[in-house]
């Protein structure tokens, strides 16, 4: 491996670094924020090395979300904190920070939701909200309860065994698409801008001179 000698290269939590050269222009965290113990100090630390007008661009799960809220799909325990649009501006505002845009897409991350068919049919139906207990066995559960290799005929009798599962997984790039174009996908990434201290534009006093 070739060592890291053209920039600076700190081995701890972001909120942890005591000592920086300068601000900076941008920050970014993918899927990180998730998954630490206090997300507010890592805003915090956001905007305190932030120029004045950096942007903080980072990517957490959508617990607005249908894959989110109802299919299982956070990866718990590892997801600590939850996040929606309401909650990332709460975060912001404290920090100092405010949300320039967001775009909820699947072009870095993936949070597939797998299981939709199933919940929108028992949600038609008048049933119960979804449980844990009630995500439906997958194909590879499927053959080794029934102790069988897989082969195209081994498929075939899962789909026909399970065929509210073989639609869903038949109709779910239709329906990603259409979560994309609503923007309700469950990942999202937000980019916000760090403000003067008097909370006005440090653009717009440009403009003003």
């Amino acid at each position: 491996a070739f060592p890291i000698d053209d920039f600076e290269v700190h081995r701890l939590p972001f909120p942890e670094i005591e000592e920086l050269s300068g601000t900076f222009d941008a920050v970014t965290a993918w899927a990180v924020l998730e998954h630490v113990h206090d997300p507010m100090a890592y805003f915090r630390k956001a905007a305190q090395v932030l120029a004045p007008g950096g942007l903080f661009v980072f990517l957490v799960t959508n617990f607005a979300s249908v894959s989110s809220r109802h299919l299982f799909r956070e990866d718990v325990p590892r997801h600590l904190y939850f996040f929606t649009r309401s909650t990332v501006e709460r975060y912001l505002e404290t920090a100092n920070m405010r949300l320039v845009v967001s775009r909820s897409d699947d072009s870095i991350f993936e949070m597939r939701p797998l299981g939709w068919l199933r919940y929108f049919v028992r949600r038609a139906f008048g049933r119960p909200p979804m449980r844990f207990e009630d995500t439906a066995e997958t194909r590879i559960e499927y053959f080794r309860r029934k102790s069988l290799r897989g082969g195209v005929k081994d498929s075939l009798r899962f789909a026909i065994a399970n065929p509210i599962t073989s639609l869903d997984r038949l109709l779910l790039p239709v329906y990603e698409r259409w979560q994309i174009w609503r923007q309700t996908y469950g990942i999202v990434t937000f980019v916000a801008r760090k403000l003067p201290v008097d909370g006005g534009s440090p653009f717009n006093a440009a403009l003003a001179k």
